[in-house]
């Protein structure tokens, strides 16, 4: 039996209190409450909050103030500019030399429509920034629920192998104990043996699959595992119809993704449009020369004759249409995703049953009949491994199969998830 810690914390699996421990009931209750989180009270890791502790969600967060701050920009009037000269020009002799002072004050005048057109592309490229960054949120909370159902998972398997390893260790003995008195041949001995160094070998790689997986554990902060209790666990949830819900809500964060980069395509678009006129100010003017002081009030108005960048407006229109499609298919996408998500599910529920009520018990009354039939001389060693062997894959293929289906699951109400946290 190997003893594994996580975060500090040593944990040595319970020997099995009987020969075949993993019955097909608590094999679905060891790993079924995967499925259900909630069931399991503060012992399941706080998703959420695991992934907003993630650099990569901290850089997304990042990217949002800085598309706030743009946006704040684009919103602010124009800075006022002030301009003063001196001039002393050298006069002729005998003539008095006269300074100039003047002082000009321009206040620019933004086209509306450039000005309208870059708030609502700072607008789209904010909706855009929390839209990504919800997306990332997802995608976290998926991979931190994916390597904790896969902890579980290695729990399990360890300790399927260490008692495994434990009852071929016995039978080895035994055989060893009926070779010595001459009720079985050396051979069996060595049968016996070769399983044993094979269960072993199951187990080491078990233990070593564990450790592997706390030190990834400990990159999401994460100190210690859920205390297996089985009054905590719960059934399988029913596998979801994959005809439900035939079209995505248009609040959907990948939906909103696409949406916001065609408003912000079409805000570029009409910034060049109305671009041409800029140029516009409000002048005054103050001048005084001779002890004179004149004072003048205007309005700057630059004009270009020609424009000649036409291109850049037909590569933004091309950049608009691109996107609209990119929005259609998103929402293509996404429909097939989650199709075909709510398919695979249940093909892995059902698989999951198959093996858990079906497939365990029969491999339990098996191993356990033949065990017994060995005892008595009724049954070959070669039959009784073979039984050992298939019940240890029947529990192995169930624990595999458990928490697919709940990293499965997991996607999928992510997926379909419609409110923004």
């Amino acid at each position: 039996m190997h003893a594994v810690s996580v975060g500090g914390r040593r944990a040595t699996p319970k020997a099995p209190s009987s020969l075949f421990p993993f019955s097909a009931r608590t094999l679905v209750l060891a790993l079924g409450f995967c499925l259900c989180p909630p069931a399991l009270g503060n012992d399941f890791p706080d998703l959420d909050a695991a992934a907003r502790r993630h650099p990569r969600w901290l850089q997304a967060d990042a990217a949002v103030a800085e598309a706030r701050g743009r946006l704040r920009q684009a919103r602010a009037l124009a800075n006022p500019e002030i301009q003063w000269l001196h001039t002393r020009p050298q006069a002729a002799p005998g003539e008095p030399t006269a300074s100039t002072r003047e002082v000009e004050l321009r206040l620019p005048l933004e086209n509306l429509v450039t000005r309208f057109a870059a708030q609502r592309g700072g607008q789209a490229a904010l909706r855009l920034a929390e839209a990504e960054r919800e997306i990332l949120r997802r995608e976290l909370m998926e991979e931190a629920g994916a390597l904790w159902w896969e902890g579980l998972r290695l729990q399990a398997e360890m300790e399927i192998t260490s008692g495994l390893l434990k009852r071929e260790e016995a039978l080895a003995r035994a055989v060893e104990a009926r070779v010595q008195v001459g009720e079985l041949r050396p051979l069996e001995a060595h049968r016996a043996w070769l399983a044993c160094q094979v269960a072993r070998v199951d187990s080491i790689q078990s233990a070593a699959e564990w450790e592997s997986w706390s030190v990834r554990a400990q990159a999401w902060k994460w100190t210690d595992l859920p205390s297996q209790t089985w009054e905590d666990l719960r059934r399988l949830p029913l596998p979801i119809p994959s005809t439900a819900n035939d079209a995505f809500p248009g609040g959907h964060p990948r939906l909103v993704a696409a949406k916001c980069r065609v408003d912000d395509a079409a805000a570029s678009r009409a910034q060049l449009q109305g671009g041409w006129s800029e140029g516009l100010a409000l002048v005054a003017v103050a001048e005084s020369s001779l002890g004179r002081t004149q004072r003048s009030l205007g309005l700057g108005w630059t004009l270009p004759v020609l424009n000649l960048k036409t291109g850049e407006r037909r590569a933004a229109r091309a950049v608009e249409t691109a996107s609209q499609a990119g929005l259609d298919l998103e929402r293509r996408d996404l429909l097939a995703e989650r199709k075909a998500l709510a398919l695979e599910l249940d093909a892995t529920l059902q698989a999951a049953r198959l093996v858990v009520e079906d497939m365990l018990p029969h491999a339990e009354q098996a191993a356990e009949a033949l065990q017994k039939a060995w005892s008595l001389g009724e049954a070959s060693l070669f039959e009784t491994l073979e039984a050992r062997r298939q019940l240890g894959e029947c529990q192995r293929k169930a624990a595999g199969l458990l928490t697919k289906a709940h990293v499965e699951g997991l996607r999928l109400d992510l997926l379909d998830e419609r409110e923004w946290k």
